[in-house]
């Protein structure tokens, strides 16, 4: 791993889209991913939406990406909620929380010193994942 990426983590956060509407036709469940640079405080380094149109996308991403999971989600929560007016926003909201809550459990983990497992151990057909081929 280059020096550039360690400092880098993946967080995701994943919500039900109401039922009824246009998104949830589409896709059940939207994703929120970001890419945080754990030396900067959790500054977002880049983000992305799995809602189905390109704009709603664009526009969480923009919001997201610069700004810190260090803070708690309410400020992120309120800055969505402020220019998204869509039926998909609690969806939204809720997906945000998780990867702020993901991210705040990280750094908590990380100063206990509680190791996380990097590659959870995976059963296939009752055998060890390393003896499937």
């Amino acid at each position: 791993m280059g020096r550039e990426t360690r400092n880098k983590i993946l967080f995701s956060g994943y919500a039900r889209l109401p039922e009824g509407t246009c998104g949830a036709e589409v896709v059940k469940t939207i994703g929120i991913v970001v890419v945080v640079d754990m030396n900067d405080g959790g500054r977002v380094l880049d983000a992305e939406c799995t809602l189905p149109t390109g704009v709603a996308r664009k526009l969480i991403a923009e919001i997201l990406i610069g700004r810190s999971l260090a803070a708690g989600p309410e400020q992120l929560v309120s800055q969505i909620a402020a220019v998204f007016q869509d039926s998909s926003l609690r969806a939204v909201i809720a997906a945000v929380r998780t990867a702020c809550h993901r991210y705040a459990s990280h750094i908590q983990a990380s100063e206990s010193h509680i190791a996380i497992p990097v590659f959870p151990e995976r059963r296939y057909e009752g055998r060890d994942a390393t003896a499937a081929s």
